[in-house]
């Protein structure tokens, strides 16, 4: 079972002020943090921006073994970005059985519960192309598990301009994720300042 990471880093973090990959938790970079669990549970980890430059000196001395994947445009969204790092996979690597997608503001990441997840996957039916968190109605697909199989799907919605996660996962075969109160808690993403407070309010 070889499972690849993908980190997205390709945000303009609007809504924050500050790039998110770079703001600082317990001393570390939130995209170093990010990285380090990712490599903890797949075999090779990628980060997909559009500014390699930017983040490499603060995650290669720890990981220089993350590959750096260039993201080409701005402001498209994370399918997008998603669809151009599977492609890059392809290209210079054996095709790993699934890929886990991050984003890099997910702060209170657990190696040990994806490390569960992970365990789950070779008994996922054949036909399900992706294994993804979901609270009430809604996917949490950036934190998530998808089979390369999924890039034509992805490429079809961008043809049409729908690159809306939420709305391609509700057309495709997709296992949920049940999740406990804690593991909510673990994806909990940092949008605003506010949010960001909240991150450190908690330590």
């Amino acid at each position: 079972m070889h499972i690849a990471s993908l980190i997205l880093a390709g945000g303009k973090s609007t809504r924050m002020g500050q790039d998110k990959a770079s703001l600082m938790l317990q001393g570390q970079p939130l995209l170093l943090r990010v990285a380090q669990v990712a490599t903890q549970v797949s075999d090779r980890c990628h980060i997909i921006t559009p500014w390699p430059e930017r983040y490499q000196t603060m995650v290669q001395a720890q990981l220089p073994a993350v590959q750096w994947i260039r993201e080409h445009g701005l402001g498209h969204g994370p399918l997008v970005g998603f669809a151009q790092g599977l492609v890059a996979i392809a290209a210079t690597e054996s095709t790993p059985n699934w890929i886990l997608l991050l984003a890099c503001d997910l702060p209170n990441l657990d190696p040990q519960v994806l490390g569960q997840w992970c365990g789950q996957l070779p008994a996922v039916k054949s036909n399900i192309l992706a294994m993804v968190p979901k609270v009430g109605d809604r996917w949490e697909p950036l934190c998530a598990f998808y089979r390369p199989a999924i890039l034509p799907f992805l490429e079809g919605a961008i043809a049409q301009n729908q690159t809306a996660f939420q709305a391609l996962l509700n057309h495709l075969p997709v296992q949920p994720i049940p999740l406990t109160a804690e593991q909510t808690t673990m994806l909990y993403n940092c949008n605003t300042p506010t949010d960001w407070q909240t991150v450190i309010d908690r330590l």
